[in-house]
């Protein structure tokens, strides 16, 4: 069960950890780029070899701790979970904005001129060196802490249940949801397709159900036995969506599982709520979707699509009921044929 076992944004405390060695490597860029780009290369080098001198001294560490925390401010990353795509583009934005800020940038200034006895317009020109490429080392850090959960000491789901067991049980169940995923994604994409007067945001959802969640040239299939079982139950134009949309649809899978009550109900509120409240769901959904969509418009798609979902499995839940029923009453093994069969194996 899918307890919200994702790995968090890292805390202000984690990226300023990372600072020097992140320092560092911005350092050694800013020699290696001069080294050979600049008409001025040597003379910079001297300076930035200066600074790497005092790499570890206390007053280097403030400034490296000044400077975290701005940028930490950039993110804005507050209480609500932000799709990863969307953190990049905040970030670029707010950096921006600060690096226009007189007050906080004559601070990280005061604190350079207690290290190197320069002129003011030098400074700037460092300083403003290092922001940029300080910056892109941060926000590269917490997307790779997002996605991957690197020094996390919470355990992902995707860990405990990878897609790509080929055990018997778990083979089942990515069968299944290859089969319930590709059905969902056709629905979502058939209703956008009837609309009568197609808008700018229903084109873009097409065409990001297109080509990221159906298998094709630009999204990989899964395996080719899973395809080709997914082949042999199709009655007729079924969706065969891609490897990674099926990752997202697992996961999907389990955590509805989770969410089912003893009297049988699936509530469809407490699945969005639940879907939501996961980062790690969140972001499986967000590195098929990515910025093709704004955000608003790629909460829109996933939460069509999870009350779909829901749809489907509770047509599940009714169908092992009445096979119940019918075992118990009738001495027979399935109620239904066909789909109704099928749709049984979900619980």
């Amino acid at each position: 069960m899918p307890t919200d076992v994702y790995a968090a944004p890292p805390e202000l405390a984690t990226v300023q950890a990372e600072s020097i060695r992140m320092a560092e490597e911005v350092l050694r860029d800013i020699v290696q780029f001069n080294s050979k780009n600049s008409i001025n290369g040597e003379r910079i080098i001297q300076d930035v070899n200066l600074l790497l001198h005092h790499l570890n001294s206390e007053k280097f560490c403030e400034f490296l701790k000044c400077l975290c925390e701005n940028l930490f401010q950039c993110l804005k990353l507050g209480n609500n979970f932000v799709m990863p795509s969307q953190i990049r583009e905040k970030y670029v934005i707010n950096t921006a904005v600060f690096m226009c800020d007189l007050d906080r940038r004559s601070r990280l200034m005061c604190m350079l001129t207690e290290l190197l006895n320069f002129p003011q317009h030098k400074l700037d020109v460092l300083l403003t060196a290092i922001v940029r490429r300080f910056s892109q080392k941060v926000i590269a850090f917490i997307l790779h802490w997002l996605q991957h959960g690197e020094g996390s000491p919470i355990v992902k789901f995707a860990s405990l249940y990878r897609v790509n067991d080929q055990s018997t049980e778990c083979l089942e169940f990515k069968q299944i949801m290859h089969y319930v995923g590709g059905a969902n994604v056709k629905k979502v994409l058939k209703n956008c397709l009837q609309l009568k007067h197609p808008t700018d945001q229903s084109t873009r959802i097409v065409t990001v159900i297109k080509s990221r969640f159906i298998a094709g040239d630009e999204a990989e299939a899964p395996d080719a036995v899973l395809m080709e079982w997914t082949i042999s139950q199709d009655r007729g134009k079924l969706i065969k969506i891609s490897a990674q949309a099926l990752d997202f649809f697992v996961y999907l899978g389990k955590t509805v599982q989770a969410l089912e009550h003893l009297d049988g109900s699936l509530w469809i509120d407490e699945v969005i709520e639940k879907v939501s409240d996961s980062p790690h769901l969140i972001i499986l959904w967000d590195g098929i979707v990515k910025d093709s969509l704004s955000q608003e418009e790629s909460f829109q798609l996933l939460y069509a699509l999870c009350h779909h979902f829901c749809i489907t499995w509770r047509n599940g839940i009714i169908s092992r009921r009445m096979d119940e029923i019918c075992r118990t009453n009738c001495k027979t093994d399935k109620f239904g044929k066909d789909g109704v069969a099928f749709r049984a194996k979900l619980v």
